[in-house]
């Protein structure tokens, strides 16, 4: 069983921070985990696991970008490629139940974990990724045409942008 600890590093080398701030999608069994990765992750963390957020899906091209807004202060958007699933876990995970997202607050430099946060979403909200993400499977043979219009809608469309046009929830 893998270890997720305050003060201890990412232990996905996978996922290692590599200095660029954003946010990024892990699936798990549960749902899945966003790993926000801030520059400044001690002056974030307050913000991150304690102060009121929202949470929404904006979406284009069959591709979902979850939104998180952190009580006013900041924002971040996590696209999900659901080719970037191993292939014997799909199926699965677009079947699941589960509404578990955990924010991991990762500093974007040294990839110690500096904050954690579990939040469960509303059913129709975990309905609605899977849903999409389900259409992009079908719709997408590869990684590669998934980033290639991810990075599409990232150049031309703020996070704030997908947040006015996506239905938010507070938690």
């Amino acid at each position: 069983m893998t270890k997720y600890e305050v003060g201890q590093p990412f232990p996905h080398p996978e996922y290692r921070a590599n200095g660029t701030e954003g946010a990024k999608i892990m699936t798990t069994s549960a749902f899945f985990d966003i790993l926000f990765y801030s520059s400044q992750p001690a002056a974030d963390r307050e913000t991150v696991t304690k102060k009121p957020l929202k949470y929404g899906i904006y979406q284009k091209d069959n591709v979902p970008f979850f939104l998180l807004e952190f009580n006013g202060e900041f924002s971040v958007d996590a696209p999900m490629n659901i080719n970037k699933v191993d292939n014997s876990a799909v199926e699965e995970w677009l079947n699941s139940n589960g509404n578990l997202v955990t924010i991991y607050l990762i500093d974007a430099r040294t990839n110690i974990i500096h904050g954690i946060r579990a939040i469960g979403l509303r059913h129709d909200v975990a309905e609605l990724m899977r849903d999409i993400c389900e259409k992009q499977d079908e719709q997408y043979a590869s990684v590669g045409q998934v980033d290639k219009v991810i990075d599409q809608i990232s150049r031309t469309m703020t996070t704030e942008a997908m947040i006015r046009r996506a239905t938010m929830h507070r938690l």
